[in-house]
């Protein structure tokens, strides 16, 4: 009994609310269809007729009713609202934005914002109107009347974003920003389509607050009037019908706005669904850089983390092998760029860096795969050709870490894969500088792992014995025969079957494999 009767007292309280209200609009719209030009403001109707809204248009006799001087007016109170309300959506959002984090003096700055909406229109407008006196400043509607607008209208499109960001889910954006995205970027993909519906509302509260503004715009506006400035104006004289036949249309007005508001905050709200399913689907997927990906191992790592999911940069020394195999990627659906560059140049791999970043963001894996190879024995070597040698392996793998190692330890996830070889392990008959070199990665390899695994940065490496690829190809018919014969496995590997091994460490299934060298190496060398 008792719930029965709060529920009916509620009940009742909403009904005069509602009266009180909506009754005197109603009273409005029901008198602007008095017939005219004789007929006033007041009950009862004489005739019903639509005489006072064909009077707004001039499309009446002339009569001794002069039309309502709100042509300009109006004109002027859309604009003024529309510039009102970008100026305060901007300013709300982006200090809405900035006070998702603490920072020093943060109170005074907010009770400075929300002054806006709390001192009397009046006493503003007032104040605005003497210190422009003061400076010799002209008092016009998009100046002075514009500053004191956004002052009012800044307050709450501030509140109405603080409160969506305060409900707002940060770990759509921390998942952007794992995968290397960068901070301006996964606000325009990712968090601004989810705040939208709260962006719409802002605008909307701008807008209207602006385009009805009365006591503010009184003393600042100046000699050109705004629209509840000239209706004001018109009160002093004598009021006709024709003044509630434009509030009935401007009443229409209002409502169509709230309809164009209500459509798009349901398409904002489904985009913003869409987003929040996806898991912000419109940011880039996992990216990975492969060097010396033009042929070979490195051409079919590339390949294989395509089919894994990555978006690949493809370097190569030679641009057209590193293109072709960016359009094969391309051509089964996966998404790669190619980029030329040598590894053991500075300049070659910070633009390799930049390439990656610019069309994928920070990579989340990274193969350094590029190599070279050169027989000779060790009387006869050449200082240039070991000095290339240890530059394109060494130095190269090197380069190439250093610059995605750091987007990888702030994002607190990575992984990197080396490409050595079992003659880094064992060694080589006329391979010295090429077995040298193979051997320093696999040191750098265990050395970076014990540095950088327990920062969420995973390093490994693989040690290809004979591998059929254009490399080994280009060594002696007669050392690759004898050393088919001499493998366990009776041949060469592929170098899918290598691409496979990077694939495993790549995958959260090798979370336990740190500063490992694993070997696909047909049996050759067993460790």
């Amino acid at each position: 009994m008792q719930a029965g009767g709060i529920k009916l007292s509620l009940g009742i309280y909403t009904a005069v609310f509602l009266i009180f209200l909506y009754a005197p609009m109603v009273v409005l719209a029901i008198l602007s269809f008095q017939t005219g030009p004789e007929g006033g403001p007041q009950f009862p109707i004489i005739e019903w007729s639509t005489y006072w809204y064909k009077h707004l248009f001039g499309l009446t006799p002339p009569s001794r009713i002069a039309p309502l001087p709100i042509n300009e007016a109006l004109v002027r109170s859309l604009v003024l609202s529309v510039m009102t309300m970008i100026a305060s959506t901007v300013l709300g959002v982006t200090s809405a934005q900035a006070f998702r984090r603490r920072f020093h003096g943060s109170g005074v700055v907010f009770y400075l914002i929300v002054l806006g909406m709390m001192v009397p229109g009046v006493l503003v407008g007032l104040g605005m109107a003497l210190v422009a006196n003061a400076l010799g400043i002209d008092r016009h509607w998009w100046s002075t009347a514009f500053v004191l607008h956004v002052v009012y209208t800044y307050p709450f499109a501030f509140l109405v974003m603080l409160a969506i960001l305060n409900r707002f889910d940060q770990s759509v954006e921390e998942a952007s920003w794992s995968l290397g995205v960068s901070p301006a970027r996964t606000f325009r993909k990712v968090t601004f389509p989810l705040i939208f519906p709260g962006v719409l509302s802002a605008m909307l509260f701008a807008f209207t607050l602006s385009y009805d503004e009365f006591s503010r715009t009184l003393f600042a506006s100046g000699r050109d009037l705004t629209l509840p400035l000239a209706i004001y104006g018109t009160f002093s004289v004598e009021v006709h019908p024709n003044v509630f036949a434009f509030g009935v249309l401007t009443t229409i007005f209002s409502f169509a706005l709230l309809g164009v508001y209500a459509i798009l905050m349901v398409l904002s709200i489904r985009r913003a669904k869409r987003v929040a399913i996806q898991g912000g689907g419109v940011m880039p997927v996992p990216s990975a850089i492969v060097t010396g990906a033009g042929s070979g191992i490195g051409r079919a790592i590339a390949i294989r983390l395509s089919q894994d999911g990555y978006a690949i940069l493809v370097n190569d020394l030679h641009l057209d092998r590193a293109q072709a195999v960016a359009d094969e990627i391309a051509a089964a659906g996966g998404k790669a760029v190619a980029v030329a560059g040598d590894v053991s140049s500075e300049t070659d791999t910070a633009k390799v860096y930049e390439v990656a970043v610019s069309a994928f963001g920070h990579p989340q894996l990274l193969v350094n795969c590029a190599g070279i190879v050169h027989q000779a024995l060790f009387e006869n070597l050449e200082v240039a050709d070991f000095d290339r040698m240890f530059a394109i392996h060494v130095r190269g793998t090197f380069l190439m870490t250093k610059l995605a190692l750091p987007s990888m330890l702030a994002a607190g996830d990575g992984v990197i894969v080396n490409v050595a070889s079992q003659l880094g392990q064992i060694g080589g008959i006329e391979l010295v500088h090429y077995a040298g070199a193979k051997a320093a990665i696999i040191g750098m390899t265990k050395s970076l792992a014990r540095e950088v695994s327990n920062r969420g940065v995973r390093v490994n490496a693989v040690a290809p014995g004979p591998i059929n690829t254009p490399l080994v190809r280009e060594l002696s018919q007669e050392w690759r025969v004898r050393k088919a014969a001499e493998l366990p496995l009776g041949r060469f590997g592929e170098p899918e079957e290598v691409a496979a091994t990077v694939s495993f460490l790549a995958s959260p299934a090798a979370s336990l494999f740190v500063g490992q060298t694993l070997g696909p190496n047909s049996g050759d060398v067993m460790l």
